[in-house]
């Protein structure tokens, strides 16, 4: 196979960057081509580090300048996104076009350092030189194209993709799925077909587990089960699992011995589809009917729904930058929305943090009794009524909040602290330390 390396990223750390480069070093004549793919300082201090182990020169530099000068803003996974996309496209174009790619990131310790060998081993035994599948680590079972980007196995054609991603892309979106993992695997996807509406929708906006909401099926109707299967025959199509493709050819073995681990919960193909068939039963159950929401998906239309979620976008984008009073004078937007409760959290929160605690009380239990709170909802609520001394009521919130978020830590470290700060323990058991003492 023709196997070329692209390292991108910034050094971070000088002695994991060594450390790699030395694995790398013992197997460099497994690759057509070695190339450090980064912004100009970091190439200089790479050419340094390189110069002090005594590496032969055989690791080209593609000079990416610097980044493009954006501000960080509340969307700094686009920006993380543009970086990533200007040393892989620079770094890919001086690569061979018929050429498979490994591209690893300069300061990835976890998933390569110690291992390097074991996967371009596995790479050569699982990868055949006519492959047209990417190769990928882990991938998450419930949202569209969130799988692992930070190690890519790339083939030649996936690469030629993403060295040539149309920024028409970026703007066909919803602005919650401008992420590395799911710009870089859509685009290799490239489903332009009847699931294109699927790969644009903003998959993350439930607060369950299985992130499904009235907005999901408003949107997708009684085509959510066909879009999905459609989905799952195009990924299976584009992507094969390394732990899979090592079982295949009987390196399975090898392959666990690496360890690699990726934070998705699906690192296997059989796991991937059973966790999108749950979700489709999932999506199903529920108060609203199947006939309810085909009707609502009739009267609204799915493009009359995403033009309010992108008016609610907005809407959020108002609160995250603190212009409460804006949002408290906006907040008429949400009537007659399927987001109204959305806009009503929004709205509470902004009346809490304008001063007005009573009001947003009032505001924020409603949110709380449609069954509907987000975690904002919940986190101002239990400080209000820390303040006004209803401590029956702080206690029901709390649970319902623990309840509603379970592995959040953060949920219990706020709620803890907030039960502290009026130097009172619950009568019940909460799950965190302090109140059970």
């Amino acid at each position: 196979m023709k196997l070329s390396l692209l390292i991108t990223g910034q050094i971070r750390n000088a002695d994991e960057f060594r450390a790699l480069v030395r694995e790398i070093d013992c197997v460099k004549n497994r690759f057509q081509r070695i190339v450090f793919s980064s912004w100009s300082d970091h190439i200089r201090l790479a050419q340094h580090l390189i110069f002090d182990e005594n590496i032969e020169s055989y690791i080209e530099f593609c000079d990416c300048g610097q980044l493009v000068p954006i501000v960080d803003t509340l969307h700094g996974r686009f920006k993380s996104f543009l970086a990533q996309h200007q040393q892989l496209a620079l770094g890919l174009d001086i690569l061979d076009d018929s050429s498979h790619v490994l591209r690893v990131r300069a300061d990835f310790k976890s998933q390569v350092t110690g291992h390097f060998r074991q996967l371009i081993d596995i790479l050569d035994a699982a990868w055949p030189p006519n492959a047209s599948k990417c190769l990928i680590l882990g991938a998450g079972g419930f949202v569209p194209c969130f799988i692992e980007d930070r190690i890519l196995m790339l083939t030649p054609h996936a690469a030629e993709k993403l060295k040539n991603m149309p920024m028409a892309k970026l703007y066909n979106n919803d602005h919650y799925n401008i992420y590395p993992e799911y710009l870089i695997y859509s685009t290799i996807l490239d489903w332009r077909s009847s699931g294109l509406q699927f790969l644009k929708h903003d998959h993350r906006f439930g607060n369950g587990p299985f992130h499904i909401s009235e907005y999901d099926k408003v949107v997708f109707g009684n085509n959510y089960e066909f879009i999905v299967k459609e989905y799952i025959d195009r990924f299976e199509n584009s992507f094969a699992f390394l732990g899979d493709a090592a079982a295949e050819v009987g390196i399975q073995a090898l392959y666990s011995e690496m360890g690699l681990y990726a934070g998705y919960d699906s690192r296997d193909m059989a796991t991937f589809k059973d966790r999108w068939q749950h979700k489709i039963r999932e999506f199903y159950n529920g108060s609203i009917t199947i006939d309810e929401f085909h009707d609502m998906h009739e009267n609204h239309g799915f493009r009359g729904v995403e033009a309010e979620k992108q008016t609610l976008n907005m809407f959020k984008n108002e609160y995250m930058c603190q212009r409460y009073s804006n949002v408290v004078e906006w907040s008429g937007l949400g009537i007659d929305s399927i987001f109204y409760y959305e806009y009503l959290e929004l709205l509470g929160c902004s009346l809490f943090l304008l001063g007005h605690a009573d009001r947003a009380r009032a505001v924020l239990e409603d949110v709380v009794d449609s069954d509907k709170a987000g975690l904002e909802c919940y986190f101002y609520l239990v400080m209000i009524l820390a303040s006004a001394g209803d401590y029956v009521k702080l206690e029901k919130i709390s649970r319902a909040c623990l309840e509603k978020f379970p592995n959040e830590a953060r949920v219990v470290e706020h709620i803890e602290g907030v039960w502290k700060s009026i130097g009172r323990t619950p009568s019940s058991d909460l799950p965190f330390p302090s109140a059970n003492a």
